[in-house]
C-alpha cells in the first residue's frame, strides 16, 4: 500500500495534470519533512535515494520539457515494486 502512495506522488510529481497537485507533490519531495520518510520506509526505500532520483527526474523535466520520458525499472528491486520508483532516461 505504500509503494502506491509513493506511486502516486511520483506521478503526480512529474506530470500531474495539475498544477497545484504537480507543486504540492513536488514540494513533498522537497520538504517532505517526517511524513516523507516514514512513507518511504514504510515502502521499504531509502528516503534520501528517492528524494534524490526524484528531484534529479524533475530537473529534466522542467530544463526539458519536450524531453520524452521513458521509465524504467530499478535494478535489484522485486518485479512487485517495479512501477513505484522510477528513473527517467533519453529514448
Amino acid at each position: 500500500m505504500w509503494i502506491a502512495v509513493l506511486t502516486t506522488a511520483i506521478n503526480d510529481a512529474l506530470g500531474g495534470d495539475n498544477y497545484l497537485t504537480r507543486q504540492t507533490a513536488r514540494r513533498w519531495f522537497q520538504h517532505g519533512g517526517r511524513s516523507f520518510e516514514l512513507v518511504c520506509d514504510l515502502a521499504n526505500f531509502n528516503p534520501d535515494f528517492v528524494r534524490q532520483k526524484i528531484l534529479q527526474a524533475i530537473a529534466v523535466i522542467d530544463t526539458q520539457p519536450s524531453l520524452p520520458v521513458h521509465v524504467r525499472r530499478l535494478p535489484g528491486r522485486p518485479p512487485r515494486q517495479k512501477a513505484a520508483l522510477t528513473v527517467l532516461t533519453r529514448a
